[in-house]
């Protein structure tokens, strides 16, 4: 059960982008589910969502035809991970 294209444009921003989890999440999928759609092992799929590990061009483009979403709106990093990096990088400046 994937987003349909009218669902999708009007829960998703224009140049918003959710976590890999957010996404399976919001398409039904579960870690399992969605590493069968793209050929993985369900671990893989956990890892790409913790940020320890990430998919590859190829995988990447299954993941988008699997969560019906342009590889633009996923952010691969997990959820806070963006906001501490900023954190830093303005503790720097």
């Amino acid at each position: 059960m994937g987003l349909g294209k009218t669902i999708e444009r009007k829960m998703f921003m224009p140049n918003e982008s959710f976590t890999l989890k957010q996404l399976r999440g919001l398409n039904g999928l579960t870690q399992k589910q969605l590493a069968e759609k793209v050929g993985v092992v369900e671990s893989t799929v956990s890892k790409w969502e913790r940020g320890i590990a990430y998919p590859d061009v190829p995988k990447i483009e299954l993941i988008e035809k699997a969560l019906n979403v342009p590889y633009a709106d996923i952010n691969f990093y997990p959820i806070g991970t963006l906001k501490v990096y900023q954190n830093e990088k303005h503790l720097v400046n």
